[in-house]
């Protein structure tokens, strides 16, 4: 029997009565069966850990019991109103909580946070319940009281006044912490391996923050337009990394390796985040990618050979169709590990291509899901489910958002000498080749920037330098100086 000492069991005191581990110990367990009840709220176990509001009592409660106790509290105010319109008519109107009401259908569907009331699945809750976690207390308390009473309907209100894709880009923007920095720092080399990496290894932050980039060896600060240039490269990296198919119309690649890395789920989270911080949109999904990631559901009238993005599947199709009655039997062996079961032959050549496409629609669906759980960033997903044609032209092309010389001469904005002047007459001339050599957007991003709010004021200043030899000096070749932050090219 070896006592405790006056700190208990201590790894100090264990070393020393097992010889350095060389003796042998043995542990007699205090109790044949586990107690298995949920501690006290009031319990030393939860002092140091986030708490919150229960809106029904207005109790704090640890977030790990929280959930439970919404659900007794729940049952409990839900018992104690049948109690009452069993005594009284008049006392119904009294009791009447269409707040409470709603909660529970909420708490039905979905999983709400208990601090910020927005609703995620079970796996990503705890992500982003531990995030809310760290906030102050009183700024927590006063964003739970106004919220308690104004979240059901007020966010009704305001989805409904949804009738654009800007509503939208303005809502998810608004969603992001500018309090906070989520930082990467990377190498130009190899952008997107080493951008996955770094945002899967971030562990005192959460993507919900604003994205602050920085490149080695370069002194820029980033103030928008590093994040942008981060954004557009990587972006187009995942669209030929993770995705398959023609142009447009990419599909997810069949990749168990990067599903095993939860990559897939890294790159919904990308998505989300270009989105909501300025970066391009990325539309290259295909239609029926697009539906299932708004509704989590494979809608099987619509796939066709084209749904079919798998360079071996879409061959076998081929040989398929074009197969006689004695080069299908050659096939038998590749048609009936897609689940096909019925007879390989010619008159069932029709059901044959049907399931070759069905198998490889469905094997992509947990490359989907993990998608869908990287998209639940500043609740872009749910916005999807619930406005998809809205959101359709985020995620499926249409208008095309790349840079031209006319979006180009429309932003810009010249800042000309006096009319009449030489230098006028110089300046105009350096408009007209201007085009030339702008076709690569200045700003670090290659597309039309999609936010509302960079969009209303958005303008390339063009300063001219008449003076250069005096600024930096006696030399021979003059070249522009870029200010991508400032939006501001100054041509000698």
């Amino acid at each position: 029997m070896i006592p405790p000492d006056s700190d208990g069991y201590t790894g100090t005191l264990l070393r020393s009565v097992t010889g350095a581990g060389k003796n042998t110990l043995y542990i007699v367990p205090l109790q044949h069966e586990f107690d298995l009840t949920p501690l006290p709220a009031d319990a030393v176990e939860f002092q140091n850990m986030p708490k919150a509001q229960c809106q029904t009592c207005k109790l704090h409660f640890p977030l790990q019991i929280l959930a439970l106790h919404v659900q007794e509290c729940m049952e409990e105010c839900l018992s104690s109103e049948e109690d009452i319109e069993t005594t009284s008519e008049v006392e119904i109107v009294s009791v009447v909580h269409p707040v409470q009401k709603h909660t529970e259908k909420s708490l039905e569907e979905k999983v709400p946070c208990p601090i910020c009331f927005e609703s995620f699945t079970p796996r990503f809750l705890e992500i982003h319940a531990s995030m809310c976690g760290e906030r102050d207390q009183h700024v927590r308390l006063d964003e739970k009281t106004d919220m308690g009473h104004n979240n059901g309907k007020a966010m009704e209100r305001q989805f409904e006044s949804f009738v654009c894709v800007d509503d939208v880009l303005d809502t998810i923007s608004g969603r992001v912490d500018v309090e906070k920095r989520f930082n990467i720092q990377i190498s130009r080399t190899n952008i997107l391996e080493r951008g996955l990496l770094q945002w899967q290894r971030q562990k005192g932050s959460s993507p919900t923050a604003t994205l602050n980039v920085t490149f080695f060896g370069e002194a820029g600060v980033d103030t928008g337009a590093l994040r942008k240039e981060f954004l557009t490269e990587v972006v187009a990296g995942i669209e030929g990394r993770f995705f398959e198919g023609p142009q447009q119309q990419r599909i997810p690649r069949y990749s168990l390796n990067d599903l095993d890395s939860d990559l897939y789920r890294t790159v919904g989270e990308i998505l989300a985040v270009s989105l909501a911080q300025g970066g391009p949109a990325p539309a290259f999904f295909s239609p029926w990618t697009y539906s299932y990631l708004c509704s989590g559901r494979i809608n099987q009238k619509v796939l066709n050979s084209d749904s079919v993005a798998d360079v071996q599947l879409r061959e076998l199709i081929d040989q398929v169709e074009s197969a006689t009655e004695h080069s299908i039997i050659g096939l038998s062996d590749e048609i009936l590990n897609c689940g096909y079961t019925g007879n390989v032959s010619i008159p069932n050549k029709d059901t044959i291509v049907r399931a070759i496409i069905l198998h490889a629609v469905l094997r992509l669906q947990p490359m989907l899901e993990q998608l869908r759980e990287g998209l639940q960033l500043y609740g872009l997903l749910s916005l999807m489910s619930q406005y998809p044609d809205i959101c359709q032209p985020l995620f499926v092309s249409g208008e095309d958002v790349k840079v031209n010389a006319e979006f180009v001469m429309t932003s810009i904005l010249p800042q000309l000498s006096d009319t009449g002047t030489t230098r006028h007459q110089v300046e105009l001339e350096m408009m007209n080749f201007i085009q030339d050599f702008l076709y690569e957007w200045i700003t670090g991003q290659g597309h039309v920037p999609l936010l509302p709010s960079e969009k209303k004021d958005f303008a390339v200043v063009i300063q001219f330098n008449h003076d250069c030899s005096a600024d930096f000096g006696p030399h021979s070749v003059c070249y522009p100086v870029v200010t991508a932050c400032a939006k501001t090219i100054t041509l000698p």
